[in-house]
């Protein structure tokens, strides 16, 4: 099966960041699992970092959608690029928002640990995160 892989990030919206990002985990990760897509989400307190991994059809018309939602502005595309082997099979979308579980770059590096990743995602997240 021919996947679309997306990495962006944006700039959040509004005062009501948390709920707006939980909102958006709770949303995506219901709807993905009906599309197919997988990835995660990330946020340092003013903006996002998005992984889609997809249908490429799906992943088109998604990121449609993703760049006419109000709660974000500035969308740039980090990397596209196709491939045949999910990355992140069981992430309906994660939040990669650590509360009680691991650090997120930590959970990031396992779920990739063995994997081919030419994005390089977890170093993607680490400079994210350093910028914010």
């Amino acid at each position: 099966m021919s996947l679309s892989r997306v990495l962006y990030e944006s700039v959040a919206v509004g005062q009501s960041l948390a709920r707006d990002t939980f909102d958006i985990i709770e949303q995506s990760a219901r709807n993905n699992a009906l599309r197919r897509v997988t990835g995660f989400l990330m946020n340092d307190g003013d903006r996002y970092l998005q992984y889609l991994e997809g249908p490429p059809m799906v992943i088109e018309d998604l990121m449609g959608i993703i760049a006419e939602d109000p709660r974000h502005h500035s969308l740039n595309v980090l990397a596209r690029e196709s491939g045949s082997d999910r990355l992140f099979a069981d992430w309906s979308m994660k939040s990669l928002i650590s509360f009680d579980g691991p650090p997120a770059i930590e959970e990031l590096s396992a779920q990739l640990s063995g994997k081919q990743d030419d994005f390089d995602l977890a170093e993607q997240a680490r400079a994210f995160l350093k910028r914010g």
